[in-house]
């Protein structure tokens, strides 16, 4: 309310001023800047408005504006300096053109700073923002659109309640050197202990002359570093992004594998929305765990205080409406890693190896019951495709990393529970992979409305040998289609199918349990298959659709399920334990 009054006495006092030619004194100080003297000789009183008609140069000198000042810019310019504000608000058609964007310091007094006030271009816009940040947090910066090389990182750090609006300008990828606070190449945007943030409307374009080396980077880092693994990074919002450029490339030594989006530590409340991107990638987004519990030495150096089971990992993820082109390099496009409270809704990928991964944690480091809801997603691959193998969804809940196979604590309960409704995932004939991998780990896992086709294995299931195995892992409504095989089940407790259709491509001579639609190997308990429809259209097909490998002491049910044009002599091949209650054989 005090600053829309000052706002209103300032036009009061210019309409007075120019109609007038009367400055009464309790509407405050007014000073015309003469053209004839220096403009820092003439900016001398605080809680001044001083208007700007001419263009004035500093020739290289500080200009330091009092305090509380208003500057009007009416066709005028100040140019060739530094200038350090102290609360100043900034009207009218300004114009600051100075060499050095970085020379512009200090307190704007303004809710909205506009990049056009400075004519930045290229490297500058980050300089500028990187200049004025320390003093003006709580602000947004709206950026002029335009087309911007970037060479150095914009770093937001300890920056609370800001909006970073680049309406649409063109960002072009061109960051140099290495952090040392992350022991890898910079990312382009760098955000550590904030809040409140938030970067929407920009277009991402990759340089060819962007520095990359086999330790790989992001081009938005959001969390810790090597020095506040503790700190807290919430409420971060990104937003109405588009991009292009493959983000996987061959280096000097190797491959370097990098990502548009990567979150590492101590976080919550962090949302990625509305991402168009084309280009191979590590991770269009990565979100995963931060300090290892067990480095208690990296404890008391910090003086963190936590119990020795605790590590600190992210919650409260939001991505949506997602869409991703052209990634077979990516390992979990959307990755989730010791995270829980997740949703990932309304994303797509189209060439994308691996669209969503949940995983436990890499290396020991998993400390909390996780889980995640996946909604409205789909993966779609065509002619196009250039990986060698494909996968829709990976979910490892593991006590051996699957990369390096390194054993996680066997004392900890990973109990993640995971839901994925009305999805889609498509592979295409002749690349191999699984539509769905669930590999090990204790909670309950269930897919509802899920479609999966097109791929050399629609599913494979199993727990982790010799210790815990999946809980409650079920499958509701979904459809198998024109899968080269379908279903492998492997140590499962609680695995259960119900109103099912399999209607898959199997066309296989011989009657093996891996020909089958459903292959239950040993060490499966607890299964059961319900109102299911198992329909086979093949010529040849002499395979069973569903196999038993263990012959005895099996705990199944098969009730109420329909088996439409078999081949086979023995179209179910199960022990002697089990009984079709209710089935139709045809």
């Amino acid at each position: 309310m005090t600053r829309l009054m000052n706002r209103i006495q300032r036009c009061l006092l210019l309409f007075l001023f120019l109609f007038f030619g009367v400055i009464p004194e309790a509407f405050g100080k007014y000073v015309l800047i003469d053209p004839a003297k220096s403009i820092s000789s003439q900016m001398t009183l605080s809680d001044c408005t001083y208007e700007i008609r001419d263009n004035f140069t500093l020739r290289g000198g500080l200009l330091t504006v009092p305090k509380n000042c208003c500057l009007v810019f009416r066709g005028g310019s100040i140019s060739d300096g530094a200038i350090t504000f102290n609360n100043t608000t900034l009207e009218g058609n300004v114009n600051i053109r100075l060499k050095n964007a970085g020379a512009v310091k200090g307190r704007i007094g303004n809710e909205t700073i506009y990049t056009h006030w400075f004519n930045v271009k290229d490297d500058e816009l980050f300089v500028l923002l990187n200049s004025l940040l320390p003093e003006n947090s709580h602000k947004t910066y709206c950026v002029e659109t335009a087309t911007y090389t970037i060479t150095t990182p914009l770093i937001i750090r300890d920056i609370s309640d800001a909006v970073f609006d680049f309406k649409g300008a063109t960002l072009v990828d061109q960051t140099q050197g290495e952090s040392i606070l992350l022991h890898r190449p910079n990312p382009m945007i760098l955000i550590r202990t904030s809040h409140n943030i938030e970067i929407k409307n920009l277009d991402y374009q990759l340089s060819s002359n962007r520095y990359f080396t086999t330790t790989g980077t992001s081009v938005i880092w959001i969390g810790a570093g090597s020095n506040d693994w503790d700190k807290d990074c919430y409420n971060i919002r990104i937003t109405n992004i588009t991009g292009k450029g493959d983000l996987v490339k061959s280096v000097k030594g190797g491959t370097s594998s990098n990502m548009l989006l990567d979150c590492v530590g101590n976080m919550h409340n962090i949302e990625l929305s509305n991402v168009d991107f084309d280009g191979d990638v590590a991770s269009l987004c990565n979100f995963e765990w931060g300090l290892l519990p067990a480095d208690t030495k990296t404890y008391q150096q910090r003086g963190i205080k936590l119990p020795s089971n605790y590590g600190i990992h992210p919650f409260n993820i939001t991505v949506r409406n997602v869409v991703g082109r052209n990634a077979p390099s990516s390992s979990g496009y959307i990755r989730m890693s010791s995270c829980y409270n997740v949703l990932v809704e309304n994303c797509y990928g189209y060439n994308v190896n691996s669209l969503v991964m949940l995983y436990n944690g890499d290396m020991s480091i998993a400390r909390v019951n996780g889980s995640a809801i996946v909604r409205n997603c789909a993966s779609y691959i065509n002619d196009g495709y250039k990986g060698k193998a494909l996968s829709g969804l990976l979910i490892f809940n593991t006590y051996e990393d699957p990369v390096s196979s390194k054993k996680h604590s066997l004392d900890l309960d990973h109990n993640m529970s995971y839901i994925i409704e009305n999805c889609e995932f498509q592979g295409i004939p002749g690349v191999t992979g699984n539509g769905i991998r669930v590999l090990g780990g204790d909670g309950n896992v269930v897919f509802t409305n899920v479609t999966v086709k097109n791929f050399t294995l629609a599913a494979k299931l199993s727990g982790a040998v010799g210790h815990n195995k999946v809980g409650g892992l079920a499958f509701n409504n979904c459809l198998f289609l024109n899968n080269t095989s379908s279903i492998e089940l492997y140590s499962l407790d609680n695995c259960v199918f119900q109103s099912c259709i399999f209607r898959n491509n199997i066309s296989h001579d011989k009657n093996k349990i891996g020909d089958s639609q459903v292959a239950v190997y040993t060490g499966v308990s607890g299964f059961s298959l319900r109102d299911c429809v198992f329909e086979d259209n093949s010529k040849n097909n002499k395979a069973s659709f569903v196999t038993f490998e263990q012959k005895d002491n099996v705990k199944a049910q098969i009730e109420n399920c329909s088996f439409i044009g078999s081949k086979s002599e023995a179209p179910i091949i199960i022990p002697k334990t089990v009984s079709l209650n209710d089935c139709k054989i045809n």
